[in-house]
């Protein structure tokens, strides 16, 4: 190709086109608009045991594909449990 046999400043030209060109095509490629519902949901719950040990759980999901795919699932579980009046162990 005739551009790798000249100097830098010479092709800066061609390579800006080339990269503006390039940009513009992904940019309508990645502007379309999509519809498409989605739902997102979080669900916390926690309950006392005892005064010192407390439960909890939290459930986070995403459905995608007009509501039609879980695509995303995540939950914690864990205790609380409270030493004395100033620390409190997470686990």
């Amino acid at each position: 190709f005739f551009m790798f046999n000249t100097p830098l400043i010479k092709r800066t030209p061609v390579i800006c086109l080339l990269i503006f060109l390039f940009a513009v095509k992904v940019g309508k490629s990645q502007s379309r608009p999509i519809n498409d519902a989605e739902l997102w949901e979080n669900i916390y719950l926690e309950k006392n045991i005892t005064k010192r040990l407390l439960a909890r759980i939290n459930e986070e999901g995403r459905i995608t594909d007009n509501l039609s795919n879980l695509s995303f699932i995540y939950a914690d579980v864990g205790f609380n449990y409270k030493l004395n009046k100033l620390l409190t162990h997470i686990n």
